[in-house]
This record gives structure tokens, C-alpha cells and sequence, in this order.
């Protein structure tokens, strides 16, 4: 079934069905994709998963804390993994740049630098995840929140609020950390976005920005994590470094620009706003 909440179906029960259906899609891309597939695949479900907390989180009780960590803990087990195969695609993005061809070379270079650096990993790595996937699989099918409508309606807001507060920090020359905490937040609230598309003609409209501002956001923290790497590494040329990291530099620059024209517009509307009309919208 759909990653969306249904008309026909009350909120409360979503919750298991939802949890069940993105676990299950983990497990089953773990056992049989290839393992930069698999790693992505099973890493967007646990985002899910752990939005889908998020929404309920204020019904949840203790029961959240317990459930997010634990997710949160699968996932970064797969962390290392994601970052094998995206730093040297994050340098290789550099290359559609328009950019000098003493520039160009040292991008190649460092790029080819990263790939060396990255180890295979089988399947077989990934059987204490799929274990730990399928317990908490297993105990999803026993998370209920009380007064789940209600519940539902404030998870978004308290998101929605959050991502508002963190977007007053994040400056243009800026540090990563406040950038950082504002992707998760947007991830999250495109998510429940996501989630809504079906309840209203007006949804998968207003889902499709959100998931735009998270794509900038995600290329962006991409660029910061090179950028942490690059200062690690030791190149044959240290000219090399120099240059990466100043093409680096200003690509994620334009898209903070970018990012920032695009947080302002769409974070517009008051928490207030948001919670009534996802009120409105969420089946009883």
C-alpha cells in the first residue's frame, strides 16, 4: 500500500499498517538490491518511519523516544555505507560546473582519490540490520496513540514549528549545524506532506515543494560532509584540495540562495494555520 494516510481508514490505524509496510521494504531491499541501492532504499524507509513518529509523537507517550531511537540506530548503521558512494558522486557533480580546466583536473583527481578509498560490502554485512529491522517490525503492530486525530494534527505542527525556528539561524556564510537540523526538519515535514496527498485535490500541490526545498537541502549537506572530508584526506597535490574545496565552497553557496528564496515562501503560514487545516483534513 501507498505511503499516504487514506480517507476510508481511521488515523489510528495507519500508524501500525504504515510502520509495517515501510519496515518491510527495508528487509526486502537489504536481501535482495544491490548495496548502494539497498543502503538508499533502506535508509529512505527509516526516514519514513521515523517521520511517521514524528506525526504521532504526542500520543505516543514513552513509546516514541524508545521507537525513534532505535530506528534512528538501524539507520546509522548504514550511514558509513551512504557516505562511501556519495562523497565521490558529490565530487563528480562538481564536474557540471563551469569551472577552469586546472579546477576541472583537480576535481577528477580528488574524486578518483575517494573511489579508491571505498570498500565493497555484501549482503551478508547487512544480517544484524535485517534483524533489528524485523523486531521492530514485529513490535510496530503494537503502537497506538491516544487520541490519534488530535495527535496527528500537533505532531505536524510541532515539525512545522521547529523547521520555522531553525531557519532564523541558518545564515548564508553560515556554519552546517543550523543547515543541518533545517533539513532534517523539512525531510520531515515533506513527509507528512506526503502523507496528506490523498486527502484533499489540493495535496500532492502543496507535497511537491517541500520535497523540491528537501532535495536542495540534502545536495547542500552533501557538499558540507565533502567539504569535512576534504580537509581529512591528504592529496599528492595539495593545490588540488585548495581548488575543490573553493568550487565546493561556492556551489553550496547557490544552493543556500536558492534554499533560502524557497524556506521564506513556503514557511509563510503560522503553526496555527498548519494544525487547523491538517486538523480538517485527517480522517476521523
Amino acid at each position: 500500500m501507498p505511503y499516504a494516510l487514506l480517507i476510508d481508514e481511521p488515523v489510528g490505524e495507519a500508524l501500525p499498517r504504515l510502520a509495517r509496510d515501510q519496515l518491510d521494504e527495508a528487509v526486502t531491499a537489504l536481501s535482495t538490491l544491490d548495496r548502494k541501492t539497498a543502503v538508499h532504499e533502506a535508509r529512505k524507509s527509516c526516514k519514513r518511519v521515523r517521520s511517521l513518529l514524528r506525526m504521532y509523537r504526542p500520543g505516543l507517550g514513552s513509546l516514541y523516544k524508545a521507537a525513534d531511537r532505535e530506528v534512528r540506530d538501524i539507520a546509522r548503521l548504514l550511514s558509513g555505507t551512504r557516505d562511501q558512494d556519495v562523497l565521490p558522486a558529490t565530487c563528480e557533480g562538481l564536474l557540471s560546473e563551469t569551472m577552469i580546466e586546472e579546477t576541472r583536473g583537480a576535481v577528477e583527481s580528488t574524486r578518483d582519490l575517494l573511489l579508491s578509498t571505498t570498500n565493497n560490502q555484501d549482503s551478508a554485512s547487512f544480517d544484524g540490520v535485517i534483524a533489528r529491522l524485523e523486531a521492530i517490525r514485529v513490535a510496530s503492530q503494537d503502537w497506538r496513540a491516544k487520541r490519534p486525530r488530535r495527535s496527528a494534527a500537533d505532531g505536524v505542527k510541532r515539525v512545522y514549528r521547529d523547521g520555522r525556528r531553525i531557519r532564523q539561524k541558518c545564515d548564508l556564510d553560515g556554519p552546517a549545524t543550523p543547515w543541518h537540523e533545517l533539513r532534517k526538519s523539512v525531510k520531515h515535514h515533506a513527509y507528512h506532506a506526503k502523507l496528506m496527498k490523498k486527502l484533499h485535490p489540493a495535496g500532492r500541490a502543496y507535497a511537491k515543494p517541500w520535497g523540491r526545498l528537501g532535495e536542495l537541502l540534502g545536495r547542500e549537506h552533501d557538499l558540507s560532509v565533502l567539504m569535512v572530508r576534504l580537509a581529512e584526506i591528504t592529496h599528492p597535490e595539495g593545490r588540488s584540495l585548495e581548488l575543490v574545496l573553493l568550487a565546493t565552497g561556492e556551489k553550496r553557496a547557490r544552493l543556500r540562495l536558492k534554499a533560502i528564496e524557497l524556506v521564506t515562501r513556503l514557511y509563510d503560514p503560522s503553526p496555527r494555520l498548519v494544525r487547523k487545516v491538517v486538523r480538517e483534513l485527517l480522517p476521523k
